[in-house]
C-alpha cells in the first residue's frame, strides 16, 4: 500500500520510469529514494503521517533556512495528507562519509559551526511559530532516561515516586539556568545530517538535513550536538577551538552564563539519548544502536561534573550506591 502511494506521488511529480534507489534508513521511519532520470536527480521523502513525524515542520523549516541563505534542500513538490515530498538531492557527501574517508575534520566542522551561528543569530520564533524548548519540554524528554535507560540498568521498574523525585531535579536545573536569549534549535545538529557542497561558497557549502523536530530554545544545545556527537568521537583540541569559534561568532552571548547552559543542555542530550538507545533497542527491535552506549554514558558523566548538574550528579550517585 505505501509503495503503490508512492508510485503514484512519483508519476504525479513527471518521474515515472525514474531509476529508483532506496537509501540506508536510520532510526526514524522516514525513508528516502534517490530518483534519476534523464541525467537529473530528485529524492522522495517518505515521512509516514505519525505523531513522532512532522511533514509540515520540515517544509516550514526548509524554506525558513533557505530564506536565511542556508542550504536546506528545496522542496518541488509535497503530498502532505500522505506524507511525500519530492526535494533537492545534495548527493552523498555527508561530513560522515567524508571524515571516514580521511578528509581534514577542521574546514568540515568550522562551516557548519558558522551556519549554526548563521541560523540562530537571523532566526524568527515569530515567524516560524514552532514550539518551545522551555522547562516542561526538556523535562518532558530527559524523563526518557528514567523511563528507558534507569529500568534498563537497573533490571527493575521505576517507582512513581522515584520518576517524580527524577523530574523535580532536573526541573530545579533547567529553572536555575541564567537568562541567554532563546534560538532556533534544530536539534539532529551533528555531522551525519551535514551534507558537503564544494560548488556552493561560503556557508552555503554545508548541507543541512533533518531539521523538522527544531525548537525554539538554548542556543547551547545544538553545539553539544555537533562537539558531542553520540555517534563519533572529535578530537579534543578541535572541540575547544570549535567551541571558541562559536562564542566569537556570538559576541551578544555571556560566556558565564554560556558555560553553564552547555553544561544543562550536554546533560539533557545525553540523558536523552541514553533513554533513546534503550527505547529503539526495546520498543522498535534496532538493537545495532547499542553500540554507542558506552560514549553516550561517558558524554553524560563528563555533563555531570558541571556545577549546575550537582543536583543530578548526586541523586544519581546515589541510587548507584543503593544499587538502583
Amino acid at each position: 500500500m505505501r509503495d503503490d502511494l508512492r508510485n503514484e506521488f512519483i508519476a504525479s511529480q513527471g518521474w515515472a520510469g525514474a531509476a529508483v534507489e532506496a537509501l540506508p534508513g536510520d532510526a526514524s521511519r522516514r525513508r528516502y529514494f534517490r530518483l534519476k532520470k534523464n541525467g537529473q536527480a530528485r529524492l522522495v521523502m517518505d515521512m509516514p503521517p505519525h505523531p513522532e513525524e512532522r511533514f509540515a515542520e520540515f517544509v516550514l523549516l526548509a524554506d525558513h533556512l533557505r530564506a536565511m541563505g542556508l542550504s536546506a534542500p528545496e522542496v518541488f513538490a509535497a503530498d502532505a495528507a500522505n506524507g511525500f515530498a519530492l526535494i533537492e538531492d545534495f548527493g552523498e557527501d555527508t561530513f560522515t562519509r567524508l571524515l571516514n574517508a580521511g578528509h581534514a575534520p577542521e574546514p568540515l566542522y568550522e562551516t557548519a559551526i558558522a551556519a549554526m551561528a548563521e541560523l540562530q543569530m537571523k532566526s524568527d520564533g515569530a515567524a516560524l511559530a514552532i514550539k518551545n524548548y522551555d522547562t516542561a519540554a526538556m523535562t518532558d524528554e530527559i524523563s526518557w532516561f528514567i523511563d528507558w535507560y534507569a529500568p534498563a540498568l537497573w533490571q527493575r521498574k521505576v517507582t512513581a515516586d522515584e520518576r517524580a523525585e527524577f523530574q523535580t531535579i532536573v526541573r530545579g536545573v533547567f529553572d536555575s539556568l541564567p537568562f541567554i536569549r532563546p534560538t532556533l534549535l534544530l536539534r539532529d545538529f551533528h555531522v551525519d545530517n551535514f551534507m558537503w557542497l564544494p560548488v556552493r561558497d561560503g556557508l552555503r557549502r554545508c548541507g543541512i538535513l533533518d531539521f523538522q523536530d527544531a525548537k525554539w530554545g538554548s542556543a547551547a544545545y545544538d553545539l553539544v550536538s555537533v562537539l558531542e556527537d553520540a555517534r563519533r568521537d572529535i578530537d579534543p583540541a578541535l572541540a575547544r577551538k570549535l567551541y571558541d569559534q562559536y562564542l566569537a561568532l556570538r559576541p551578544d552571548i555571556n560566556k558565564e552564563a554560556f558555560k553553564a547552559h552547555y553544561a544543562a543542555m550536554a546533560m539533557l542530550r545525553h540523558a536523552r539519548v541514553l533513554g533513546f538507545l534503550i527505547r529503539v533497542w526495546v520498543r522498535d527491535g534496532k538493537p545495532q544502536y547499542l553500540q554507542f552506549m558506552p560514549r553516550v554514558e561517558r558524554q553524560f558523566a563528563a555533563a555531570l561534573a558541571h556545577p549546575i548538574a550537582a543536583p543530578l550528579r548526586d541523586w544519581w550517585r546515589n541510587r548507584a550506591r543503593a544499587g538502583g
